[in-house]
């Protein structure tokens, strides 16, 4: 009996439990939204790239409502980015209290457990569970075993190792899991921007030359994420994900109705107006008598 196999289970229900449990923080969640929300942007870009121009050559759509669902896209999936790429240091949270779900978190527990991502423990992995009733064929039959034989196929890639030098104590590449961590770190200036500019409202002296990313940065971090996600999926999991959820009703059900139409835009610009006297009335409190309150202290 493999006397790691009980630390290997341990460890693995753990990662497992972060990437693709039933959390709501789950990486598997956020990778889902990700995707989802850029499915969204790409394709409703082209639906603005359709649009009729006026004169300027500006798309004959609601500048308001344009504006805000970029800002809407940019905000939030810079947050999810900054999510999935968060480190966590054990050392200095011994509580736990400050424990994330990140894809720099896994790796770095992959890391430093590499011992236990052995051939033999990984093969007990099949879809999603771990069979330790299961052995660890090494060169098993396609025609009688399909699933271990592709399972073996993916950890030579993993492993680094070919058919012919197959070992039961091979383990996940070293290489393999710096090279992800650098797929991530790669992105360490929209990272930077992100933290001074979007979670946090960093002053000038703090922020420093944070720099100004661009859609392209973005997206290239998004496609970064789902890429490492799916290698972890893949060695830690035995499974891929259909990365874009499925909707229930048609995606573009009504895509070909008007917003509003032209009777209801009074009622629109009356919603406006109230919200403007609104927000006045909260600047226009009475603050001075809260100076006028009795001593909380006495």
């Amino acid at each position: 009996m493999d006397a790691t196999l009980g630390q290997f289970e341990a460890k693995w229900q753990e990662w497992v439990e972060w990437l693709a449990g039933g959390d709501p923080n789950s990486i598997q969640k956020q990778i889902g939204d990700l995707v989802w929300d850029a499915a969204v942007l790409r394709t409703f870009s082209s639906a603005i790239d359709q649009a009729e121009r006026d004169d300027r050559g500006e798309p004959k759509l609601n500048g308001v409502f344009l504006d805000a669902f970029k800002r809407w896209y940019v905000g939030s999936q810079c947050l999810r980015i900054r999510k999935l790429m968060e480190l966590y240091d054990p050392l200095g949270d011994r509580t736990g209290k400050k424990a994330v779900f990140s894809l720099r978190r896994v790796l770095g527990e992959m890391q430093s457990h590499r011992d236990l991502l052995t051939r033999n423990h990984l093969l007990r992995v099949r879809a999603g569970k771990l069979e330790l009733s299961s052995g660890a064929n090494l060169h098993p039959d396609p025609m009688l075993d399909q699933s271990a034989y592709r399972r073996n196929s993916l950890l030579d890639k993993a492993t680094g190792v070919s058919l012919e030098d197959r070992r039961g104590d091979d383990l996940v590449s070293e290489h393999l899991l710096l090279a992800l961590v650098k797929m991530l770190v790669d992105h360490e200036d929209l990272y930077v921007h992100i933290n001074k500019f979007i979670a946090h409202a960093a002053s000038p002296e703090s922020r420093g030359d944070a720099g100004q990313p661009t859609y392209g940065d973005l997206w290239a971090a998004e496609r970064t994420a789902v890429q490492v996600y799916s290698v972890l999926r893949s060695i830690l999991c035995d499974a891929s994900d259909v990365l874009v959820p499925r909707y229930e009703r048609d995606v573009f059900q009504y895509i070909d109705q008007p917003l509003v139409s032209e009777a209801g835009i009074e009622k629109l610009r009356q919603k406006w107006a109230t919200f403007e006297k609104e927000a006045a009335s909260w600047g226009a409190w009475d603050w001075p008598a809260l100076a006028r309150a009795p001593n909380a202290a006495e």
